[in-house]
């Protein structure tokens, strides 16, 4: 399942398209799903962060952001 190895994990959906961010090991890492959550890419390091649950939108333009405590 797409972030099953992270905690404290926040999620987006627009459509078939899912994005997680969560913490682990000192770090926020992201993963995305094109298809609903049935496959997903690798994990993806956003960089360094607490033991809490980043947030993560989706913009209007396209863009993701993902705001984690450091």
């Amino acid at each position: 399942m797409i972030g099953d190895s992270l905690a404290h994990v926040a999620a987006e959906q627009i459509k078939d398209i899912i994005i997680v961010a969560g913490y682990d090991e000192g770090k926020i890492w992201c993963q995305i799903s094109n298809d609903g959550g049935q496959t997903s890419t690798e994990l993806v390091e956003v960089g360094p962060g607490d033991d809490e649950q980043p947030t993560i939108r989706i913009m209007h333009t396209g863009e993701i952001v993902v705001t984690l405590t450091d």
